[in-house]
């Protein structure tokens, strides 16, 4: 074999072992941008389970570094974003009904968003089988806007569009 043919990328596996209790339901890394005190920008890595809980993970040269680990969803998380014009934020959405806003820095929660009318919108349905499932609103997706919106989408066919300064 010539030396050519080892010329392309090898793969690094990162392993960590039980960072988290249940499963892991979502992952999402992202940049954030320079500034004064990080030349180079910081590469991040958000982990949730299907307990709520969130690992915030710092990807540097060095390998990961856990940066903190929030506390605050009861039940899965469904969205991990990075907020578009506040890139020390990281916003997160649950099937719990919730929307929530974390300080990247400290770790600490800085608005927590709810569905104030969870347990009145519930949808059911029956499966193939005769099963009735019913399940109470949640917050199964989320996109965030530019204008510091939070939109929202649930089990239950809602579309929410949430003001992130007031929740």
């Amino acid at each position: 074999m010539d030396d050519e043919a080892n010329d392309y990328p090898r793969t690094l596996r990162l392993d960590f072992p039980n960072a988290h209790k249940g499963h892991v339901s979502m992952l999402r890394a992202f940049q954030i941008p320079s500034n004064e005190t990080n030349a180079n920008g910081r590469t991040m890595l958000a982990s949730a389970d299907n307990e709520g809980t969130i690992i915030l993970w710092e990807m540097n040269t060095d390998g990961p570094k856990l940066l903190h680990i929030l506390n605050g969803h009861s039940e899965s998380v469904s969205s991990l974003s990075l907020h578009p014009s506040d890139h020390k934020l990281l916003v997160s959405g649950s099937y719990d009904g919730s929307i929530q806003v974390w300080d990247i820095e400290s770790g600490a929660q800085t608005l927590r968003c709810e569905l104030e009318d969870r347990d009145k919108k519930m949808r059911s349905f029956t499966d193939s089988k005769g099963g009735v499932h019913t399940y109470k609103e949640s917050v199964s997706t989320m996109v965030l806007t530019l204008d510091g919106r939070f939109i929202s989408g649930g089990i239950g066919g809602f579309v929410r569009v949430w003001d992130s300064s007031t929740g």
